[in-house]
């Protein structure tokens, strides 16, 4: 039985996905605003489920006596957009976009840049498919927030000089 449900999950794609996906839309259209709050995801999201999705929820907690696969949503931005609505998602991506444009602006041609460049690239595909922090949205949040908030004050800071040192 758990067999031919995992099949199916691989037949609808993405690996079910989808399931968590659909579900999360049901959810940001009841709580669009503040979500459900701040780790309430796996608390929450039953009451979101369809039929065949509680079905898929239900078989997992047989046969795992816990979830695994509804741990979280398989996708960063959604996820925010459940626990934290809109408020959240316009926090998220205005500290994503600070950070984003600080670092593709530089002009600094650093191998450590180019580097910063293509990690930060790599996080935002990766996030669209599962969830990098999925107990960590707050200590997210705040890392990008202060990455927002220092944008540029760091490379701009004056260097202490070494003129007096032999």
């Amino acid at each position: 039985l758990l067999a031919a449900g995992a099949l199916k999950w691989m037949r609808w794609g993405l690996t079910g996905r989808n399931l968590h996906w659909e579900a999360a839309v049901r959810v940001i259209q009841a709580h669009p605003f503040v979500g459900l709050g701040p780790g309430n995801y796996l608390l929450g999201i039953r009451d979101y489920l369809s039929s065949e999705e509680l079905r898929v929820y239900n078989d997992e907690l047989l046969a795992n006596k816990h979830p695994v696969f509804w741990i979280h949503l398989h996708n960063l931005y959604l996820q925010v957009m459940v626990e934290y609505g809109v408020v959240g998602a316009v926090l998220l991506f205005s500290a994503l976009g600070c950070l984003v444009m600080r670092a593709f602006r530089s002009g600094n041609p650093s191998k450590v840049i180019a580097a910063f460049q293509i990690s930060i690239i790599g996080f935002l595909i990766h996030n669209f498919f599962d969830v990098t922090n999925i107990h960590g949205f707050d200590l997210l949040f705040g890392i990008l927030l202060a990455a927002a908030a220092l944008n540029g004050r760091i490379s701009d800071a004056p260097r202490p000089s070494h003129a007096g040192r032999s």
